[in-house]
């Protein structure tokens, strides 16, 4: 039992999908380099609490109420090189704004706070395979309902793959 009550149940939870729109461009100065930008938002503002619980308590009650959310924006910028044959280096940054406001904090509510990503990576290009890798480290510092949240983290990625048709513009 959670917190000494002696309550369980099973529960359903609705989940709204929020609307998510964004624009984005890539452009290559040279022909080793690429550069890309693009926004991205997500209307966090009609998502809504709805929550059933099989088995009511003292703890464990039916929840259904608007959660005050707000827009949230999303920035990214990337550069790859062509360092070699079939050989891309990437980097980049992005900023990730939370929609979660602080008075939503609970115990099963934790908010992402906004964040900062440093990324880097590479690609690999052997005949039709692709290999790519990267690792990213995530810093997120915001002032939220109950106190300041930080979050630091790392980010790693490996993924292999088989290209069907030609290369994309940047591979």
């Amino acid at each position: 039992s959670a917190f000494g009550i002696g309550e369980s149940s099973g529960f359903r939870r609705k989940f709204l999908r929020p609307s998510t729109w964004g624009i984005g461009m890539a452009y290559r100065p040279i022909d080793r380099l690429g550069l890309t930008l693009d926004w991205q938002g997500t209307d966090w503002r009609p998502f809504r609490a709805d929550i059933d619980y099989d088995n009511e308590g003292e703890a464990l009650r039916d929840i259904r109420e608007k959660l005050r959310w707000k827009h949230a924006n999303r920035y990214r910028l990337g550069v790859e090189w062509a360092a070699g044959e079939g050989l891309w280096l990437r980097t980049g940054l992005a900023l990730d704004q939370s929609g979660l406001p602080g008075e939503a904090q609970g115990f099963t509510m934790i908010p992402n706070p906004t964040s900062w990503y440093f990324p880097l990576g590479f690609a690999y290009r052997w005949r039709e395979w692709l290999i790519e890798g990267s690792f990213a480290f995530l810093w997120g510092l915001d002032r939220q309902g109950l106190g300041d949240i930080h979050q630091n983290d790392k980010i790693m990625s490996l993924s292999f793959s088989r290209a069907l048709g030609r290369p994309t513009a940047f591979h």
